[in-house]
């Protein structure tokens, strides 16, 4: 049964769940602070409304726009849990200065890759391991009001 993940509710992962939890109980809820650095557009960075001595709380960068969302509501939130679908190597060849980047038919494979794996499906990389390229896809999605971490499945990739 394909996973049905909602565009009007904020997606979380698992490692963000209880930290996001504790910030609406506690914080006088979450600013949600949307990027308007041009080359990260679609960057979201959540922090606490309040910092630990009630003040409301700053900016966490120059690249985001000064007026965050704040959220109150825990049903605006849904934990997404993914999987591995597959993990395989690609090549890396020097880029500029002293970075990495993925070659061309790397690149290809990729996107190959998660255009197969469906709907909701998305990528890791990581330069230093054998198997570099990990494809994801959503497992399951659960209200953060009924999310419970210590259930069965709800494991943390890490990223």
């Amino acid at each position: 049964m394909p996973i049905t993940i909602n565009p009007s509710k904020i997606q979380i992962n698992p490692k963000s769940a209880l930290n996001i939890k504790n910030w609406l109980a506690t914080s006088g809820g979450v600013f949600v602070w949307s990027s308007s650095d041009p080359s990260s557009l679609c960057q979201t960075v959540t922090t606490p409304a309040t910092t630990v001595d009630g003040k409301p709380a700053t900016k966490p960068g120059w690249q985001f726009a000064d007026k965050p969302e704040h959220v109150t509501d825990i049903e605006r939130y849904e934990v997404v849990v993914d999987k591995i679908l597959k993990s395989f190597k690609v090549g890396v060849r020097a880029g500029r200065g002293m970075n990495l980047e993925v070659t061309g038919s790397g690149s290809r494979r990729i996107r190959n890759e998660v255009q197969k794996a469906g709907a909701g499906a998305y990528y890791l990389f990581d330069y230093n391991a054998e198997k570099n390229c990990i494809i994801l896809v959503p497992e399951k999605v659960v209200p953060l009001s009924e999310y419970d971490p210590t259930a069965p499945g709800f494991e943390i990739i890490a990223s």
